[in-house]
């Protein structure tokens, strides 16, 4: 694939490509809003509910760090201590839609040997589009941040020592490295809860840097890497909800437990029962009913709308209406039913740890869905 881009030809319709995305996201005033609105599902997914964090603090780390920092009386040491932090962690910057295009833009400036490519290597440098780009990510940069700080609250008040730290890494399936590898010290307390927290967030918030080799060069294929990334991580988030959810509702420790009840039940809202809600609610307010929406899927609806959650804003009326796809804002639409197995299947057995993932596993890919 590295050398089709090479290619002049296919180079170009990689450009145009890239050029329709880009102004289908970055520049989309609607895109940008559902984007940073919808990424609130992924804290609810996790059960990231309450005051154990602000979203409102975060909001301003963010909007600091798009739009520059410093301008207002902030301490801009500290803030860029904070932003290396958050880099560090992996936290920030790892928008799986922004990072996508800035790799494929970066795969065919790599390649600059005429002039389209130099046109597209100018347009693609212009600060506007750099703009964008960092308000883009910065939609999931917010509800990352808040769920980090919401896991930092949830830990510290489960955990009360290093040692209890690398127990529950162990537990989790992962060690604890006790030692800084930069600096050469031992970590405190609170960079072991900030480096476990980091941990369950790049597990089940979408990061890019998770996303498989293989997922990531199908984005060099013209006609089928179009955003193909997301759906990856939704997929491999929703999958290590689920077995986080029962990993931690199987722990000896009662905080963790909680934990683990309060990231199922927000998952399980999440994926069906807020979407169902909606539907409900939508249908009642416009005198509507399942046995007409269904009727409307198998007889006359786009294919993109036959298998989605449509909230009608208008009532059936001589044969027509109006509805909104619910699934197109919902990320975790699809996930429904393996959540509402695993929620089932906690309530009636205390699952192996070890099992977990198996478990989990063969809901994910079960031939009902």
């Amino acid at each position: 694939l590295d050398n089709l881009i090479a290619i002049p030809a296919y180079r170009l319709i990689m450009q145009g490509k890239v050029g329709i995305q880009i102004g289908k996201t970055l520049y989309s005033p609607q895109t940008q809003v559902r984007n940073v609105s919808s990424a609130s599902l992924f804290a609810l997914a996790n059960g990231h509910i309450g005051k154990n964090a602000s979203v409102a603090n975060a909001m301003k780390m963010v909007f600091d760090d798009i739009f520059g920092a410093g301008k207002q009386g902030v301490d801009e040491i500290k803030f860029n201590d904070f932003v290396e932090k958050m880099t560090r962690l992996g936290i920030w910057d790892e928008n799986v839609v922004a990072s996508e295009l800035k790799a494929v833009v970066n795969q065919i400036r790599n390649n600059t040997i005429n002039t389209t490519d130099k046109l597209f290597d100018k347009l693609v440098k212009m600060a506007p589009t750099d703009k964008v780009a960092r308000l883009y990510a910065g939609g999931d940069n917010l509800w990352k941040q808040y769920g980090w700080e919401y896991g930092k609250s949830q830990l510290s008040m489960a955990l009360k020592s290093i040692d209890e730290v690398a127990e529950w890494f162990r537990y989790m399936g992962k060690e604890f490295d006790p030692v800084n590898t930069i600096t050469g010290q031992k970590k405190t307390f609170d960079d072991a809860i900030e480096e476990a927290s980091a941990f369950l967030l790049r597990n089940t918030y979408p990061t890019y840097s998770k996303v498989p080799p293989f997922i990531q060069n199908l984005r060099k294929v013209a006609l089928v890497g179009n955003f193909i990334s997301f759906p990856a991580e939704i997929l491999r988030t929703g999958t290590n909800i689920t077995a986080t959810a029962l990993k931690e509702m199987s722990s000896s420790n009662a905080a963790i437990r909680q934990m683990g009840i309060r990231r199922a039940l927000g998952a399980f809202m999440t994926s069906y029962a807020t979407g169902t809600g909606l539907v409900q609610i939508a249908q009642f307010l416009t005198n509507s009913t399942d046995a007409q929406w269904d009727a409307y899927k198998r007889s006359a609806a786009a294919s993109w709308n036959k298998n989605s959650s449509l909230l009608p804003i208008e009532g059936w009326k001589d044969g027509e209406s109006a509805a909104i796809n619910f699934s197109y804002f919902s990320p975790y639409d699809s996930l429904f039913a393996p959540l509402e197995s695993a929620i089932n299947m906690a309530a009636s057995q205390k699952l192996n740890p070890q099992e977990t993932d198996a478990y989990v596993m063969s809901l994910m890919f079960a031939d009902d869905g």
